[in-house]
C-alpha cells in the first residue's frame, strides 16, 4: 500500500466479484430484452388499435358515403343505421371517435337540408300536378258541355225537321187526295211550321259558326276536339238546310197550284152566276 498521497491499487477481483459481476450485466441485459419486448408489445397493440380503428371508422363512412346520395323515400332509414353503426363500432374508433361523429352529423345535418329542399320540390310539384289536373278537368268539363250544348241544339234542329218534313207528307196526301180545302190547308200548316224551322236552322247556324276559338281557355287537344265535333253538327244543319229548301219549294209550288186553281174555279164559278142570270128558262141558253 501506497502513502497517503501515493497511487491507489485496485485490488484484483476474486470469484465471487467475477460472478457477480456477470450476474448484474446479465439481468441489465434482460431488462433490456424485456424493455424491447415492451417496447415492440406496444407498438404491436397500438397498430392493433389503429387497425381497428381504420377499420371502424370505414364501416361508418361507407354509411356516411351512401347518405351523401340518399333520397327522401330511404332517408330515415338510413339515418338510423348510420346512428347503429357508430353505437357498434364506437369503442373501436378510439382516437377517430370525435372525428367520425363530427363527419356523421355534418352529413346529415347537409341531407337534411337537401332532404327538405327535395320535399319542398315535391310539394310544389304534387301542388302544380294537383292544380294542372284541376285544369286540365275543368277544361275536359267545358270542352264537354259545349258539344252537349251544341248536340241539343241541333237535336232541336232535327225535331223541327222533323215535323216539317211531316207537314210536306201531310201536303202531299192532301194533293192525292185532291180536295182544294185540304190542299190549302196543308199547305198553310206545312208553310209554318218550315218558317220555324227555317229560323231554328238559322239561329242554330249562327251559334255554331259563332265561336271565338281564341278566346276560349281549352288546351289546343280540346280546341281541335271541339272544333271537330262542331264542324260536324254544322254540316249536319247544312243538310238541314237544304233539306227545308226542297220542302219549301214542295209547298209554294203547291201552294201557288191551289192558288191557281182557286182562281180558275172562282172565274168559272163567276161565269156560271153571270150566265145564269140571261138563263131565266133554265134551258142552257141565253134569253133574248
Amino acid at each position: 500500500a501506497g502513502g497517503a498521497h501515493g497511487p491507489s491499487v485496485v485490488a484484483p477481483l476474486g470469484m465471487g466479484g467475477i460472478s457477480s459481476a456477470l450476474t448484474g450485466q446479465t439481468l441489465q441485459r434482460e431488462t433490456q430484452m424485456e424493455e424491447r419486448r415492451a417496447e415492440l408489445q406496444r407498438k404491436r397493440d397500438e397498430e392493433t388499435a389503429r387497425r381497428q380503428e381504420h377499420a371502424a371508422a370505414v364501416s361508418v363512412r361507407k354509411v356516411i358515403q351512401r347518405i351523401r346520395v340518399v333520397q327522401p323515400s330511404n332517408f330515415e332509414a338510413l339515418r338510423t343505421e348510420l346512428e347503429k353503426t357508430i353505437v357498434v363500432h364506437l369503442d373501436k374508433l378510439g382516437s377517430m371517435a370525435e372525428k367520425v361523429q363530427q363527419e356523421a352529423e355534418k352529413e346529415l345535418i347537409e341531407a337534411q337540408a337537401r332532404m327538405d329542399a327535395l320535399n319542398e320540390k315535391l310539394l310544389k310539384e304534387q301542388k302544380q300536378k294537383a292544380e294542372e289536373e284541376a285544369k286540365r278537368q275543368m277544361q275536359t268539363e267545358i270542352a264537354e258541355k259545349m258539344k252537349s250544348d251544341a248536340a241539343d241544339t241541333v237535336g232541336g234542329v232535327e225535331s223541327k225537321i222533323d215535323l216539317a218534313s211531316e207537314a210536306s207528307g201531310a201536303l202531299e196526301e192532301a194533293i192525292k187526295e185532291g180536295s182544294h180545302e185540304k190542299v190549302l190547308k196543308a199547305a198553310h200548316a206545312a208553310e209554318e211550321v218550315l218558317q220555324v224551322a227555317q229560323t231554328v236552322v238559322t239561329e242554330a247556324s249562327k251559334a255554331l259558326s259563332s265561336i271565338a276559338w281564341k278566346d276560349l281557355e281549352l288546351s289546343q287537344t280540346l280546341v281541335v276536339e271541339v272544333k271537330g265535333e262542331y264542324k260536324r253538327l254544322q254540316a249536319k244543319v247544312a243538310k238541314f238546310r237544304k233539306d227545308l229548301i226542297k220542302l219549301a219549294t214542295i209547298t209554294n209550288e203547291a201552294k201557288e197550284r191551289e192558288t191557281r186553281r182557286a182562281a180558275a174555279l172562282k172565274k168559272e164559278q163567276d161565269e156560271k152566276e153571270f150566265f145564269a142570270k140571261f138563263d131565266s128558262c133554265g134551258v142552257g141558253m141565253l134569253n133574248r
